[in-house]
């Protein structure tokens, strides 16, 4: 049963992710990247050609933790 949480979640080809976005999942393992960490907000365009290089080609992104989820509070003021 997903949880509240999971459902907020979203996967998506590497194509559509933006700075700004914050990645939760890979669909590799983030060791096979430069990155330290297994979740992040993806600063910079050189952050996507740097998991394109390393072979990534989806992504699960957490809207609630990222871009959208600033855009929101904005329109909330």
């Amino acid at each position: 049963m997903d949880t509240p949480e999971s459902s907020t979640k979203k996967r998506i080809p590497l194509s559509q992710l933006k700075p700004g976005m914050y990645v939760v999942e890979l669909d590799r393992a983030w060791i096979h990247t430069p990155f330290l960490f297994d979740s992040r907000r993806i600063r910079n365009a050189r952050e996507i050609e740097l998991l394109a290089k390393h072979g990534v080609q989806e992504v699960i992104i957490d809207p609630a933790r990222g871009t959208e989820a600033d855009l929101a509070k904005l329109h909330a003021v």
